[in-house]
This record gives C-alpha cells, structure tokens and sequence, in this order.
C-alpha cells in the first residue's frame, strides 16, 4: 500500500537559526500525515502514462455528499422531566440540608460543617460527571430480529421513564411511497409501554449483529446487553410470531460486579455464539468472556491490564471493540490501544500510543469490509492498518473543543465507507469521506456537518446511523437520536453522486398513536415533586387573580336592604339568642358578623373578611347612630371602651364618625384633574369603610365579667371557713391560694392516675393541691384583683422607729364600688359573715427602764375588718352601702412579745461558749 511521505526517522530534525546555532525546541516530529483545514497537507508525485502528476490527500467533489432527504422528525416524547436549575451556592445548599434534616429528622443532630462538606464533595463529583463519566455508553441500540430463515424484524432499543428504569423496544419499519419525490423512508413504530424494568438507571445498551448457521437454514437468536448501575444482564429477544410486530425478552445471564472481581463494568460487546455471549472489561482493564453452557453463567478472564503497562489517567475508561470473530477483540484506554488475542496466553499486539500532551483517546472501532480501525482523540481521528502498527495511515483534525465523549460510526454507503463523528455534548455530527482510492488512503472531500436534528442543541444520550435491511437502495442512511430528556428524534439521508442534485427537504410529519399522545400529555402534566421544603423554595404561585380581586376595579355587590335591617334589629338581643359558647371577648365587628348570614367568603381567619355592615348602608348607620352599641354594653356582663388605647396606633380615629372620615382625607390622591369618576368613587368609598372598621373596633365586650376578691362563691366561702377553723388549731398555717380574674389556670391530670399506683397518686394531688408553690402564695398575699397597684403601702413589721398608721394598706382615696356589686350586696347579706384569718403582726418594743412614750393605736386586724364589713352589709341590705374605708381601728392591744429581732435567739446574746479543756500530755 502507497503512503503518503512521512518522516520516519528515530530523531526529530532541528532547526538553525542564520548565526548557525541550533534551536531549543526541535520541530514536531511528522510520522503520519495530517490532514488540517486551510493546509495543503499531504501531496506526492504519481506517474500518469509517460507523464507525471501530484496527488494530493484531499481531493476537491463537491458533489459526492451525504445529504439529508426529510426534515427531522421527533419519534417518540419526552419521559423525564427537567431538571431544575436553581443557582444557588454551596453554603445555601448545606442550610437548606440542615433544615431539611432537622425538620425530618429532628431526633439526630448533624453538624452544619459536615452537610457542607458533604454538599461540596457532592458538586465536585457531580461537576465531573457532567464533564465526562467514564461508566455511560450509548443508550440507543438498534438490532435485527429473525422471524424465520427469510424474513427479519428491525427494532430500536432505548430508555425512557423518569429515572430511565424502563426499557423500551419499538419496531423500525421501512415504508415506501408512490408518486411522491421520495419513494421510501424509515418510520419508527413507537410503543408506549416498556417491555422490562431494572432496579437501577440503565448506562448502556448493546447488541449483537444476526448471524445464521451455514450449514443449516437456521438463524441464531438476537443477545441484547442492558447494562445498568448493579449489574449487566443479557436479553434473548425475539419476536413472538412470524405475524406480529410483539417482542419478548428472556433472561439469559445476570452478571454482577462480584463476577468481575468487585469491580464495575466499563465497556462490553456482544459476538453472541455458542461459545461466547459477550466480551466484557471492568474499569481495571481486565478482560472477561461470558457463556451460559446449559444455562449456567460462566465467566473467564482472558486478560489482566497490569499497573506497569498502564499508563492511563483514570482507570474507569475502558473501551472494547470487534474484530475478526470470537477469540479476539480491540481493547482501548485513555492513553494506548491494542489487538488481543484469547487463543494464546499474552498476545497482544499494539496498535498505538498517544504521546501528545493534554490529549486523550475518546473511543475505537472496526469495520470488516475495509479492515481498518478507527481511533478517535481529542484532537483528531485516526485511520490504522492492523498490518502496520503503532503508525497511522492517516489523520484529521476535527477541531473541536476538549470533548472525552467523541464516538465513530462509519457506515458503507453505495460501497464508499462514510465516517461521522458524534458527541453526548451536542448534536453535531461531523462527516468523512476517508477511503482507499488504489492503493493510498485518501479524502474524497473535506469535512463538513449534517443540519442539526433538534432545535436546541444540548446533550444526548447516544446516536444510531440504521441502514434497513429491507431497504434496496445501499445510498440509504437514517440517523436516530436520544436526546437527554429521553425524545427520539430521526432524520433519512441520502449520498448523492456525480449525477445526482441536491433538493430542497420535504417536510414530515410525526406519525403517532393514541397511546404515545396520551404518554406525551401525561408527562407535561405531571411536575417535578421537590418535597414540602422544595415546595415551598422552588414553587411559583400566580397571585393576579388575588390582586384582580381586591384591587382592581370590579362591580359593586349589592346588599339587599332588609338584611341590614335585620341585622341592626338581632344585634341588641345577641347575648340572649346566642348558641355557641362564646370563649373570648368580642368586638362589635365581631357580633355584627355572628348576627349576620355567612358572607360567601366564610373563613374567620381571612383579613378581608366582611359582614353585611360592610355597606354604604351600614356607614349610613353608624353615622345616624343607629348600631346598638349601648344596648349591647348595656346587656353585656363586661364591656370596655378601647378608643384611647386605639388612638395611640390610628392617631386619626375621633369619637365622631364624621370627624375620622375628614382626617381620614388626607391620605387621598393627588387631585390633578385627571384622576376618572370611578376612581374618587372608588376613593371616597374606601375611606368610608375604613372609617366603620375603626368605629366598629373601639368596643369590647366580655360574654363573663372580671371577679373581684370581694365576689366570692359559696365553693370560696366554704374554704375561707375552712381556713378560719385551721387558723384556731396550733399547727402552721398556709396562705390561701391564688385569686385569679378573667382568666384561670386548668388543671392537668396527671399521667400517674393511669397506672397501678393510685394511692400513691392520691396522695400526691393531696399534696399539689393548689395551683401555685408557697412562695408564689406568700408574695401574693397582701395583693387583691382589681386594686389599683399604684395605691398599695407596704410596711415593714420590723421597722420600730417609723410611726404605725391605723390605716389599711390601701389609700383612703379608694376607687368607688361599681353598681353591679351594690346589687348583689342583698345576696351576700344572706350568707354567714366570713372569717378571715390574721395576718402576721410585727411585734411591739419591750419596755425598759427609758421614760414610757405614748403608743399608737394598733390597726385593726383583717378577720375583725371582714367581720365588720359583713354586719355592715346585713344592716344596710337593699340600699347604698356606706364607705368602710376610713373605718376606726379596733382597740384591742395583743401581747408584747419577748422577740424584737428575727432569727433564732431574737437579738438576745446567745449561750457563753465554754472553754475547751486542755489535754494532759503523756507522760507526766
């Protein structure tokens, strides 16, 4: 075979400079011809006759071309949903992984540093699958299926589903066409449901070539490889009748991780014979073959990648191709490609090393009919003769950017091998022409690119060039794509010769059934679940129909007028018609709303809740004074007027509707003369509502009133009685519980009244019977509900020098009784008088031999303060009660006490210490 000139000596020629000193960097060392855009490449003298011509390695035929026939079509729909991009950074992730955990799991502390850690190796990782994984192949496979020893079954083999578990196989039919432009084309019959599930994502599919027996008029079954991310398994598929377009698959062999020493596999192909089903290397380099004699696995390793051979950067990319038949096989990784040979030990042959810096080996292949072998790089693609090892025929550079996942399919068209150049990051596909012309290798043309299948040109999972069995035409090519969302796209070719002219593309139709329509509408319907804090992080929610609701213009609803009516008319007689129990205080919005109709928006909690007040009619009202508010104080057991605590937060608020709605103006627009009639209706409309909401607001009632200490029950009573016979025995006694006003504490069971140990129970409620500990009780003693705090005197009982004042503790100004307790006045004459037990007294001075001073009269005690005001209460029974705050002390003087001072001996000095005796030494 004729090469093209090279330079084939072992030292690389340098180059001299004009003062003959020879220069650093010796020139690149050419050993094989290269072909680059815009250079002249390789040319040689070729004797024509008795003349001689140049040749050169490019020829110029614009017409010999591989151009497309329809317009790319989509064949099948998309199954995974997309992804979303969210642009969040590393430090954002790791909070919303805490949270996350902490929420889900709030039992197990996790340090936010190590979910951040973790988050940050988890991106590196996945930053490198997206550049390349070593571990996914192509996921588009076609295959032939043989019905009987003359006909043949052609179908497609993809993943699809949201995780790509599923396994989909649709038959490719070749349809033809009469009095149209184009007679023929390939058609993908698509099926909706797949044919088998895996436990894990597919990564590869692979399948054998049909093969029929010579001596028999016998076909050997199609072996389809699924490799997954636990293990590989090997399909028998075949169709179910000569009739039917129906695929059945069975299970062959499984193989797993374990079977090829603990490692993933990383490449496999399939000669699928007797002897051999398939050809796998793991991502150590190490070769297995695979048979199922008797349906039994068997696996046999037939050869070991050792680590001084090995020169690779990353063991995980292993690739493995066919050759000749069975025994043999091509075996690539990142750095070198060799040829081996299983029918004896340790033959392998190289066919070649990359030396280049930064460039790495992509993938390799083989075709039989022109026993070349196809090695793709990162720079360029090569053309190798088996017969000439480690020197490449020839080679061109693609110019393409750093892309590890570059793959080779060469087709034979019309008996011209086509080469195209694919790749997982895009969709263009490159083209070329590269073939024997004699006895050289040449290019019939420059490289050139197929139109895109997709509008948008983003990552696939594989591609697949099918020429149909059944198609007549050898000019023929079909280009089938998977796009990374799981689409399959297809688009027909044709290589046009000398004669032939370029035409315009005819347009395509998708040709689907019912079946993938409701597939394609089911996935665009379903959305992407993010979890509940995914939700609510990710989610977009469309608020125009809440802001069109409260905010634009929308026609007024109309109140009938009796409602109003009627609603004025229940409000008086609310706390004597009311159903429910009312367990918190209510405003006069709050009644206006539970006399009225339920509106049509119910909810409670909602802010822009209205009742039928909310009206111009119920403005009209509140400005003639016609809302019962003083009935309803008048009827209420406890109301309050709030309007001076409201103004300190709405400052515009008057107790003249009128006034509020003037100082309410000055919020008002601009008045520019433009502003249209319905928005200062609008306007003057709004700030009359606000206006009854204030309004409606400044008044609160109670459904029960406040106790004060004085309003005892007979349950109180009884224990103040109680009390008053414990105080008259000698043991110790306890303050009395705590008063309590409008609200009060509940008691909780405790769990111990469910099991067995009741008494024990018992006596522990005996003991925790009141609500508040001793010290609680005995700072809160002298306090009563609904004093005034700022009137309250404290005394120390151990000052001696202040003067004692018979008054009480509280200021003789005291707050007047309200009416309500002079009206119970007559029912509280009828019970017995209460006793109340002393308080403690301080203790008088002791006299002494000093002149005697006059004593001040001692006040009155509480039991004989109580039992005045009872008698008190009895005569005066029906009328006004008189004023007891300025009632004179009693005359009674206790005992002088012999302790003037706190503590155990009272100030007195305490025993004389005796003196310790001294000890007698030893000895004396």
């Amino acid at each position: 075979m004729d090469r093209w000139p090279t330079d084939d000596r072992d030292t690389p020629q340098t180059s001299e400079n004009t003062k003959g000193r020879k220069s650093r960097d010796p020139l690149p060392h050419w050993t094989y011809p290269v072909v680059e855009h815009g250079s002249l490449s390789a040319a040689a003298l070729h004797q024509n006759g008795q003349r001689l011509e140049w040749s050169f390695i490019v020829q110029e035929n614009p017409k010999r071309k591989v151009v497309p026939l329809y317009e790319p079509v989509q064949a099948f729909p998309e199954t995974l949903q997309r992804p979303f991009r969210h642009d969040m950074s590393v430090s954002q992730r790791a909070d919303q992984g805490v949270q996350f955990l902490r929420t889900y799991y709030p039992d197990f502390e996790m340090s936010a540093e190590l979910v951040r850690d973790e988050i940050a190796a988890d991106v590196r990782a996945t930053q490198s699958l997206q550049e390349f994984d070593p571990y996914r192949g192509s996921m588009l496979e076609t295959f032939t299926c043989a019905r009987n020893a003359g006909r043949s079954l052609t179908c497609l083999a993809f993943p699809m589903g949201d995780s790509y578990l599923d396994l989909n196989i649709s038959p490719v039919t070749y349809s033809r066409r009469r009095n149209t432009r184009v007679d023929a084309f390939v058609e993908l019959d698509a099926v909706a449901k797949p044919i088998r599930s895996f436990e894990t994502p597919i990564q590869q599919l692979k399948a054998s070539a049909l093969q029929s027996m010579e001596e028999e008029d016998y076909v050997l079954a199609t072996v389809l490889g699924v490799r997954t991310m636990g293990s590989t398994t090997l399909l028998d598929v075949r169709p179910t009748d000569a009739q039917t377009s129906t695929i059945e698959a069975t299970e062959l062999v499984n193989i797993t991780h374990a079977d090829l020493g603990n490692r993933p596999i990383a490449d496999m192909i399939l000669p699928a014979t007797e002897r051999t089903l398939s050809i796998l290397v793991n991502d150590s380099g190490s070769v297995y073959k695979c048979a199922a004699p008797g349906g039994q696995k068997s696996l046999q390793i037939v050869h070991v990648t050792t680590d001084e051979g090995s020169e690779t950067l990353n063991p995980g990319l292993w690739k493995v191709a066919t050759w000749d038949n069975e025994d043999s096989c091509l075996l690539m990784s990142e750095r070198s490609a060799s040829c081996l040979d299983f029918r004896t030990e340790d033959s392998v042959v190289d066919l070649y090393h990359l030396n280049q810096s930064g460039a790495l080996l992509t993938s390799i292949e083989s075709h039989q009919k022109d026993g070349l072998i196809r090695l793709v790089t990162t720079n360029e693609l090569l053309w190798i003769d088996i017969r000439s090892p480690k020197k490449p025929l020839l080679g061109v550079q693609h110019f393409r950017n750093f892309d590890r996942t570059l793959q080779s399919h060469t087709r034979i068209l019309s008996r011209a091998p086509m080469t195209y150049l694919t790749s997982q990051r895009n969709g263009l596909i490159s083209v070329y022409d590269v073939s024997r012309s004699g006895s050289a290798i040449q290019m019939a043309s420059p490289a050139y690119y197929l139109p895109p299948m997709r509008a948008q040109e983003d990552r696939n999972l594989g591609h697949v060039f099918l020429q149909h069995p059944h198609s007549a035409n050898t000019g023929e090519l079909s280009v089938l794509q998977l796009s990374e969302l799981g689409a399959v796209h297809t688009m027909h070719l044709k290589l046009l010769d000398d004669t032939q002219e370029s035409a315009e593309l005819a347009p395509m139709q998708r040709n689907w059934s019912e079946e993938i329509e409701e597939l394609d509408e089911q996935v665009k319907a379903s959305g992407l679940d993010d979890g509940p804090l995914g939700a609510r992080t990710f989610s977009e929610a469309d608020f125009r129909p809440a802001y069109q609701r409260l905010f634009m213009e929308k026609p007024a609803a109309k109140v009938p007028r009796d409602a109003v009516y009627d609603l004025l008319d229940k409000m008086p007689i609310f706390w004597q018609e009311v159903d429910a129990p009312v367990e918190h205080a209510l405003t006069t919005f709050d009644i206006a709303y539970r006399c009225g109709p339920e509106p049509s928006n119910f909810s409670r909690n909602d802010l822009f809740t209205e009742s039928v007040l909310n009206s111009k009619r119920g403005y009209r009202a509140l400005k003639q004074g016609r809302i019962p508010v003083k009935q309803l104080a008048r009827k209420a057991p406890w109301h309050q007027y709030i309007t001076p605590f409201v103004q300190r937060q709405v400052v515009d608020l008057r107790e003249d509707p009128a006034e509020t709605l003037e100082r309410l103006t000055r919020y008002d627009l601009s008045p520019d003369g433009r502003r249209p009639a319905g928005s200062l209706r609008r306007e003057a409309e709004a700030r009359e509502q606000l206006t009854l909401d204030l309004h409606l607001s400044t008044d609160v009632f109670s459904p029960s009133r406040f106790r004060k200490p004085h309003e005892l029950d007979i349950d109180a009573a009884m224990e103040t009685m109680s009390r008053a016979t414990e105080a008259m025995t000698l043991s110790d006694m306890e303050p009395s519980d705590v008063q309590f006003g409008f609200l009060h504490p509940a008691r909780r069971e405790s769990n111990y009244r469910y099991t067995k140990d009741a008494d024990t129970h018992e006596q522990k409620q005996t003991e925790n019977k009141h609500l508040a500990p001793l010290g609680v009780r005995l700072l809160l003693k002298e306090w009563d509900v609904g004093g005034d705090p700022s009137t309250y005197r404290y005394e120390d009982p151990y000052d001696t020098t202040a003067q004692r004042s018979t008054s009480p503790r509280w200021a003789r100004n005291a707050p007047s009784r309200p009416v309500t307790q002079i009206r119970e006045g007559a029912m509280q004459s009828q019970r017995p008088p209460l006793v109340v037990p002393t308080a403690g007294l301080a203790p008088p001075t002791i006299a002494s031999s000093q002149p005697f001073g006059s004593r001040s009269a001692f006040p009155a005690t509480q039991m004989q303060a109580a039992r005045t005001n009872d008698q008190r209460h009895i005569v005066q029974a029906g009328s006004q009660p008189a004023d007891d705050w300025d009632a004179q002390p009693s005359s009674q003087i206790p005992f002088a006490s012999t302790q003037v001072l706190p503590g155990p001996h009272g100030g007195r000095p305490g025993p004389a210490k005796k003196k310790s005796a001294k000890k007698r030494v030893g000895g004396f």
